[in-house]
């Protein structure tokens, strides 16, 4: 009996030991999402060498082609390589240029986040807070759920639920849709001029 509570024992701490990575991981991403809102505050959404690095290292946490897999689903291995590779790095250009004029609008403090660990597979990370967001000119509060997904192997964000849906979900739907009426080809160019768009405005 002694031996089995033992072995419980280990077994519960090894548990934890394993799943403890993506609570620190998380914390990080949104410590670093919260650092790129207030310079984007300070630059009034401009970009700069700074912040650039600071979008960059946000970047980095993300496994950008995991979630283009998942978001274009059956279709992915049938494109060409040349074109996964233009789209990766469209696709991730896109979210940093959106993101960061975006990120001026909301209010977080580290310490109001609320981390916990997900049962099941793949790990997932929920992180519970209260924010302020800018919307329409008006300071409004409310409640932010965000469920990050991890890739176990790189311990990188392959995806994340937000207000209950999935990105690559989200992503999925709005590619289906354009790829009924569109070439591939034409998708990233469309992407790759929206990029640019929003550079051309925030720098």
């Amino acid at each position: 009996m002694k031996k089995l509570f033992v072995f419980g024992l280990l077994f519960t701490f090894s548990v934890f030991a394993a799943e403890s990575p993506y609570l620190d991981l998380s914390r990080v991403f949104f410590n670093d999402l919260i650092s790129v809102s207030e310079s984007s505050k300070q630059t009034n959404g401009q970009q700069n060498e700074s912040t650039t690095q600071k979008i960059k290292s946000v970047s980095s946490k993300v496994d950008f082609k995991k979630l283009a897999e998942k978001s274009l689903g059956r279709r992915w291995p049938n494109i060409k390589k040349t074109e996964k590779d233009e789209f990766l790095k469209v696709l991730q250009e896109l979210l940093e240029v959106v993101v960061y004029p975006q990120a001026k609008k909301i209010s977080v403090a580290s310490s109001d986040i609320q981390y916990q660990l997900v049962s099941g597979a793949p790990p997932r990370v929920q992180a519970l807070s209260l924010i302020e967001r800018e919307k329409r000119g008006e300071k409004i509060k409310q409640k932010l759920e965000v469920v990050l997904i991890f890739d176990q192997k790189s311990q990188r964000i392959v995806d994340a639920v937000i207000e209950g849906e999935e990105l690559s979900s989200n992503l999925k739907r709005q590619f289906d849709e354009a790829l009924k009426k569109q070439s591939f080809a034409s998708i990233i160019e469309k992407m790759r001029k929206k990029v640019k768009e929003t550079k051309d405005n925030t720098t």
